[in-house]
């Protein structure tokens, strides 16, 4: 498997064929996906995320925190963990000041962090969005 940094056009194609959301979020940092075939599978997208205040309850500033925000694959890589892990490892390379990743599974689409439970992610807490949640 490799990985290199992604086009805005295979930003966009991922992001609109192989994510549920069909949406691209503001100004991603994105690696594109290649399995063992050298077949293109999609990107793993990072970007400053929606909340602004994400990194505030662990003292981190704009620059020191980024949101895994879409892993929009078609399934041909052979590992979405490896992916992951190898993403993460490659990041540091892009944005040495990132102190921490953080992302969120969507219960809404019946999402229960699976991948993160697989690459050891640290859970901290379920929000309550709904009186369900």
């Amino acid at each position: 498997m490799r990985l290199e940094k992604a086009s805005l056009k295979a930003i966009n194609y991922s992001c609109k064929n192989f994510h549920y959301s069909k949406s691209v979020p503001v100004n991603p940092f994105a690696f594109s996906v290649f399995n063992n075939k050298n077949e293109w599978c999609g990107c793993i997208l990072y970007s400053a995320g929606a909340n602004n205040n994400v990194g505030k309850p662990y003292g981190l500033k704009g620059g020191e925190i980024i949101e895994l925000t879409r892993m929009a694959l078609n399934g041909k890589q052979e590992s979405t963990s490896k992916a992951l892990a190898l993403s993460i490892r490659l990041l540091k390379n892009y944005l040495p000041l990132c102190k921490m990743i953080v992302s969120f599974a969507d219960t809404a689409q019946n999402h229960i962090g699976t991948i993160y439970q697989a690459t050891n992610w640290l859970y901290t807490k379920k929000k309550k969005t709904t009186p369900d949640y």
